[in-house]
């Protein structure tokens, strides 16, 4: 039974015997009953707003105790949370990394001895075995287009280079998951070649290198398909126009290593 409930009962018999007091005791006994019921009257009464206080504090007291744990159960979900965003963050990088390849070590040179007019020419540029660079690098534009590779002479602050368009040049490439070799024959149009009818190719097609060739690292943009023919043989015709333009060629880059 609750605190509140027994000071009712309790204030409930007081009344009782201030009625029965009327027909039993005398003017002055029931004067002096009905103080001392009247004490206890106020008593009880204090005693029950007091102990309804005491129970508002205690439930209050309880609701704000559920709040707390409820309130440290939310904080630990949450740091488990965090800490399962962080791992699947790292999770991501480190398999970015392993499937991002390598950046190579690109050292970049102003071209000089440079004609335009005829694609097929060595040109120079003013770099040499002084900042590293040896024979067979690759060199790229400042687009990461493939241009050309490192040829003799080379002395301490030049070298010279061969471009794709050159007669003298062949690189392997890739397009649409077939593998061929990419050709100069002088002009600005290179031809691609051991590609089969059934590969799939057509016109508009981008041609990267494949890395066989041991000159360029796998992936970097040489050209577009711009025709497709049935040819005598076994293989199709296949010409690629490149992406480098020697008249905008002011720089290059020349990969050190991949």
């Amino acid at each position: 039974m609750k605190g509140g409930t027994k000071t009712y009962i309790l204030l409930l018999v007081l009344d009782l015997l201030i009625i029965i007091s009327h027909g039993i005791f005398s003017m002055p006994v029931q004067k002096f009953f009905y103080s001392v019921i009247s004490a206890v009257d106020s008593a009880a009464l204090g005693l029950s707003s007091l102990v309804y206080s005491l129970d508002d504090n205690w439930m209050a007291v309880a609701r704000a105790r559920e709040v707390l744990k409820g309130d440290k159960k939310l904080r630990e979900e949450i740091l488990k949370l965090r800490l399962e965003n962080l791992r699947l963050r790292q999770e991501i990088y480190r398999s970015s990394l392993e499937k991002s390849p390598p950046l190579p070590s690109v050292f970049y040179a102003r071209t000089v001895l440079l004609n335009p007019r005829n694609v097929n020419l060595n040109f120079s540029v003013e770099a040499g075995w002084g900042q590293g660079i040896k024979e067979g690098m690759a060199v790229v534009d400042q687009k990461g287009n493939a241009v050309g590779k490192v040829v003799p002479p080379i002395s301490y602050s030049r070298c010279w280079v061969k471009p794709i368009t050159s007669p003298m040049s062949a690189i392997g490439v890739k397009v649409r998951g077939e593998y061929g070799v990419l050709r100069g024959r002088g002009e600005n149009l290179l031809v691609l070649d051991y590609i089969y009818p059934t590969s799939g190719i057509k016109e508009g097609d981008e041609v990267f290198t494949s890395g066989l060739d041991g000159i360029f690292p796998p992936g970097l943009p040489v050209g577009r398909i711009e025709r497709v023919r049935k040819a005598s043989g076994i293989f199709l015709s296949v010409e690629v126009r490149p992406y480098f333009s020697v008249d905008t060629l002011e720089f290059v880059g020349i990969i050190r290593k991949w």
